[in-house]
């Protein structure tokens, strides 16, 4: 399971892990602090590792590809296709096409019910 969700004393806090796995998650180079402490570091990488195997196995999510999470976790975030499509440097197409195969894979019919899902499964994960 994952690591405790106390912020105190170099432990991690949910928020962290969260940020962290959805940096990962659009494909962004996992963020660490240069001022963390290297036990600190370690912990936020075995978070992130531990939330990522879990995200692979225990969801309907799993079923996605990294191009449909990375779709869905910019969706999830508020963004419009047409952003999500310059984000990713796809097209507006290739976007709708993500999120045909995003409700399918997840048996759900609109972008709200999808952002929902994905949102649950990370306040699972941590």
């Amino acid at each position: 399971m994952m690591p405790e969700n106390r912020s105190a004393h170099g432990v991690l806090d949910r928020k962290e892990v969260a940020r962290s796995l959805a940096h990962v998650d659009v494909g962004w180079p996992l963020y660490l602090d240069k001022h963390m402490s290297d036990e600190r570091r370690e912990r936020v990488v075995e978070g992130v590792q531990e939330a990522e195997a879990t995200f692979s196995t225990a969801h309907p999510i799993h079923r996605l590809t990294r191009s449909e999470r990375r779709v869905l976790s910019l969706v999830a975030q508020g963004k419009r296709n047409k952003d999500v499509a310059n984000q990713l440097f796809v097209s507006v197409n290739t976007v709708k096409t993500h999120l045909q195969h995003i409700f399918k894979k997840l048996e759900v019919s609109n972008r709200r019910e999808a952002s929902q899902a994905y949102r649950s499964l990370l306040r699972k994960l941590v």
